[in-house]
């Protein structure tokens, strides 16, 4: 697990208020509500510059949260 899928899983962790979760679990079969995926969403882009909410709605797992945040920031200039 590298610092992005870490720290995204601690964001995940925090708003869903469970002490851990796993890669590959599917946030909203844990308890992500509407709400709960906004405030997920924007702590991830206030964090790493991205706006992911397409992203979470193909895929919602920290895996594939974290997997876009790799091919978005290594591609993107950072967004003004």
């Amino acid at each position: 697990m590298d610092h992005i899928e870490q720290s995204i899983t601690e964001i995940c962790c925090a708003a869903l208020e469970r002490p851990s979760l796993d890669r590959d679990q599917h946030l909203g079969e844990v308890g992500a509500d509407s709400l709960v995926i906004v405030e997920i969403l924007t702590r991830i882009e206030v964090m790493f510059d991205v706006d992911l909410m397409e992203e979470y709605f193909d895929e919602p797992t920290i895996a594939a949260l974290a997997e876009a945040v790799r091919a978005r920031t290594l591609t993107s200039p950072p967004r003004s």
